[in-house]
């Protein structure tokens, strides 16, 4: 044990028996009853516990005790702060010495040897360390210090304990700092002090205590607080709020983006030719992504007359064929527009695109179909047949016109 450990102990001791009186158990209680009172004891005061313990003692007993719901004795037991982990303790081990007993009587472990009596009394169900160290202290004559979780926790803020130390359920050195005449009076103190510390840890008189004993407690107990509040005040605290953009500085900012996109329109391409590449490159995106209908429909028809053709040229016109469609890319596009005007050598004066009129459908000429010709056995092409009807018909005979009466 390290010596700063040995001074804290002192220092407990000390400012324990001070502020706390010294409780002694009863005399003359039984192995069961003991084990029951321990039940009742771990994490809650003195007082608490007779109270709890004489209030079951009123049932006729302890089989009753056993086959009563938890919410009725938890009514009895309503002294504690939290009845409820003691009472399914209780029971637990009630059920347990039934199953293996069939009694309620354990005065033959005095008899046997303080190991195998640890022994035995931990293969019960729902026993602690706790209750097996206060059997120890109070029935067996041993010397062990019965170590509750709020005794491990004051221990653990004064800086007598590490983490794997806590996971044990033990805290090293109070059986070598305090002799065994001394064990009931340092138990009875330290219980309390540790159980105040864990209902009301920021009450004054524990504080003092603390202080007393280690003031680095009390420090570390301080910066848990603040942490704590800190904490609690960022959780509360509302989102920050975006501050409104100024007008003007939007404005700015979208004037820069559209001056950058006309210089990028205005950047002449690689291939030397800005009409005729822009106006199908801006085709293809603009197409991009679109349905068939929305193609056709972007593509606009216009009308243009075209000039008279003289009357010897073999090629003439289709009927309808003075009107062409000319796809002419979308107005977007400046340099497609300009390059669509000037045609030939010299720049022409730009035909306004007239209204969309409906096309009349021009009907095509069917052809006919020509029955096949049938070969002949000798292997030469017959004429075609002439329909079963012609032949079949018998020739018509002239008839006499009729004559007019006189």
């Amino acid at each position: 044990m390290s010596e700063n450990r040995a001074n804290i102990i002192a220092k407990l001791v000390k400012v324990a028996k001070k502020q706390y009186p010294a409780v002694s158990p009863p005399a003359g209680r039984s192995v069961l009853e003991n084990l029951l009172y321990a039940c009742l004891l771990e994490n809650a005061q003195f007082t608490a516990a007779d109270e709890a313990f004489a209030r079951l003692e009123q049932y006729s007993d302890w089989n009753e005790v056993r086959v009563t719901t938890n919410q009725e004795l938890c009514e009895a037991a309503a002294s504690l702060v939290d009845p409820l982990p003691a009472i399914e303790h209780l029971k637990q081990l009630l059920h347990s010495l039934f199953e293996t007993h069939y009694s309620f009587d354990l005065d033959f472990l005095i008899k046997e040897n303080q190991g195998k009596a640890v022994a035995q009394l931990e293969k019960y169900k729902g026993i602690t360390p706790f209750v097996v160290a206060y059997l120890v202290q109070n029935s067996f004559g041993g010397h062990k210090i019965p170590t509750s979780g709020a005794t491990l926790d004051l221990a653990d803020a004064l800086g007598l304990l590490t983490p794997k130390e806590k996971e044990s359920g033990v805290v090293p050195g109070f059986e070598r700092a305090v002799p065994k005449t001394k064990g009931p009076e340092f138990f009875s103190t330290v219980h309390q002090l540790a159980v105040d510390f864990k209902n009301k840890p920021r009450d004054k008189q524990v504080l003092a205590c603390l202080k007393e004993i280690n003031p680095e407690a009390v420090k570390r107990l301080e910066a848990a607080d603040a942490a704590a509040k800190k904490a609690a005040k960022s959780s509360t605290e509302p989102p920050a709020v975006e501050k409104p953009v100024d007008a003007k500085h939007a404005l700015g900012k979208k004037s820069g983006d559209g001056a950058k996109s006309s210089e990028a329109e205005k950047k002449p391409t690689l291939s030397g030719k800005p009409g005729a590449q822009d106006a199908k490159s801006h085709l293809t995106k603009s197409n991009e992504g679109k349905s068939p209908d929305a193609k056709t429909a972007a593509v606009k028809p216009v009308a243009t007359k075209s000039p008279p053709s003289s009357a010897g040229s073999p090629n003439k016109s289709a009927p309808g064929g003075d009107k062409k469609q000319v796809a002419t890319p979308p107005s977007g596009n400046k340099s497609t527009a300009t390059s669509a005007k000037t045609t030939g050598n010299g720049p022409k004066p730009s035909v306004k695109p007239s209204p969309k009129q409906p096309e009349k459908p021009v009907a095509k000429p069917v052809a006919k179909k020509t029955e096949p010709t049938q070969p002949h056995k000798s292997g030469k092409p017959l004429k075609p047949m002439e329909s079963a009807s012609k032949k079949n018909a018998p020739a018509s005979k002239a008839t006499p016109p009729k004559k007019k009466p006189r």
